[in-house]
């Protein structure tokens, strides 16, 4: 009894910071939309704890997308159910990250093409657009077998970009957001 009622009165007290890290965990939302939602609906955390926690949600979202995924997908294509459903998730992944493979290709040795990947990765993930975030990021690192090492530093720090983007176009539409 006593620890449910430490675990109420912590939900109670921290409601606000884990909503907006699962908020940030959302595919579509992720952490450039979630900072958007949070300072217009939680006035009382302030910009930087906003951007710590929807980071914090990205790079753990990042980190299980990456780890996970293709584990997931050979499971997933050894059923009926969902075959289809990875062929399509497979065939969006790959015609996103089509260009990226092609500069990829076109290095001339290993380490050059891990660094081309890398940073393909993280300017698309950086470009606050939608389609463009961590999952779609995760994704495409995941079917071009870019490295774990490459894949989730590009990802983490592109989403810090993006969320950054973000926060520099909220100030014009939220004047009351102070960003330094």
């Amino acid at each position: 009894m006593v620890y449910l009622a430490a675990a109420i009165g912590f939900f109670e007290r921290f409601w606000h910071q884990i909503l907006i890290i699962a908020l940030s965990c959302v595919p579509l939302i992720e952490s450039r939309y979630a900072i958007v939602l949070g300072i217009g609906l939680f006035p009382e955390l302030t910009v930087v704890e906003l951007f710590i926690l929807t980071q914090l949600g990205a790079c753990l979202t990042g980190l299980v997308i990456l780890l996970l995924l293709r584990t997931v997908f050979n499971w997933m294509k050894t059923t009926k159910v969902f075959r289809h459903l990875v062929e399509k998730l497979e065939e969006h992944g790959l015609k996103k990250g089509k260009s990226l493979e092609e500069k990829m290709n076109s290095s001339k040795n290993e380490k050059a093409r891990a660094w081309a990947s890398a940073i393909g990765v993280f300017l698309f993930v950086a470009i606050p657009l939608p389609g463009t975030g961590v999952w779609t990021g995760c994704l495409v690192a995941t079917l071009l077998n870019i490295r774990f090492k490459y894949a989730f530093p590009a990802v983490c720090l592109g989403s810090i970009v993006a969320t950054l983007i973000m926060l520099a176009f909220s100030s014009v539409f939220f004047p009351g957001v102070q960003l330094w």
